[in-house]
């Protein structure tokens, strides 16, 4: 059996500061860079409401990402330019986002 040597299997991480701070860190190699997550024009941290829509957006997008290259379901989405979207991701997320198809 030959022999296996890791050396820094960790190139990257991400965490947060403190669990109750917006204030989060991420280590990309020997660079460390904190940040805080703030709106972009109004530079106040997110609340709790504004954190839970990115989430649930993010996830949706997952979803529609999945449904996109999954064969068995991605046919009947083939005609998205027809309801006036560039992509067919674009096309499900939509659909997704206001509820006409059931996230699985």
């Amino acid at each position: 059996m030959s022999q296996v040597i890791f050396e820094d299997p960790v190139k990257r991480i991400t965490g947060k500061v403190e669990p109750q701070s917006n204030m989060s860190f991420r280590r990309n190699g020997e660079k460390v860079f904190t940040y805080t997550l703030q709106h972009p024009r109004t530079e106040k941290d997110f609340s709790e409401h504004e954190k839970k829509y990115r989430r649930s957006f993010g996830e949706a997008s997952k979803e529609a990402s999945r449904l996109c290259h999954d064969t068995r379901y991605a046919e009947r989405w083939n005609d998205y330019q027809e309801h006036g979207y560039l992509s067919r991701h674009k096309y499900v997320l939509h659909l997704i986002v206001n509820g006409e198809i059931e996230s699985a």
